[in-house]
């Protein structure tokens, strides 16, 4: 849970009835760090038919706290040109593992650009948004930052 005004605070007691009570000061803050981007991203396409797309696990968070971690899962997005931004790319799926098959799409596109995003802590609500999109979408393409709308609305949208 995250905080910017949290406080600990400590109580004791004794077997004679003593008791002492403290709170920390000043506030500190508690805030999620997300895990770091998968590396090692690669696509095979030997089949020439579907394009394979794996990647080393993530371990730890974002530098610079590279604290360990093991996301929840991965979302892998896609587009045919090579932007910087994340939501600017397609949502293609999800993956509990370190791999994704993008069916059918090498026979029908010269190039293709994936990236892959690693998650964790996802709300329960945000959880099944996805999963409403992921069966509702079809082949119906989505762009991450509707994706990322329709998730933190908790998919009313």
């Amino acid at each position: 849970m995250q905080s910017y005004n949290a406080r600990v605070r400590v109580g004791a007691w004794d077997s004679f009835g003593n008791q002492a009570e403290h709170s920390s000061a000043p506030n500190f803050s508690i805030t999620y760090v997300p895990p770091a981007e998968p590396s090692g991203v690669s696509v095979d396409t030997s089949s020439n038919q579907d394009a394979v797309i794996s990647w080393d696990a993530v371990t730890q968070t974002m530098y610079p706290y590279n604290t360990p971690i093991t996301p929840d899962g991965y979302i892998v997005l896609y587009n045919e040109t090579p932007y910087e931004d994340d939501r600017l790319y397609y949502f293609l799926g999800r993956s509990f593992t370190t791999n994704f098959t993008h069916p059918n799409v090498v026979e029908f596109r010269d190039q293709m650009f994936y990236k892959v995003l690693a998650y964790k802590y996802y709300s329960r609500e945000e959880s099944a948004a996805l999963e409403n999109l992921l069966q509702r979408r079809g082949d119906k393409a989505i762009l991450w930052q509707d994706a990322l709308q329709t998730m933190r609305q908790g998919g009313q949208k």
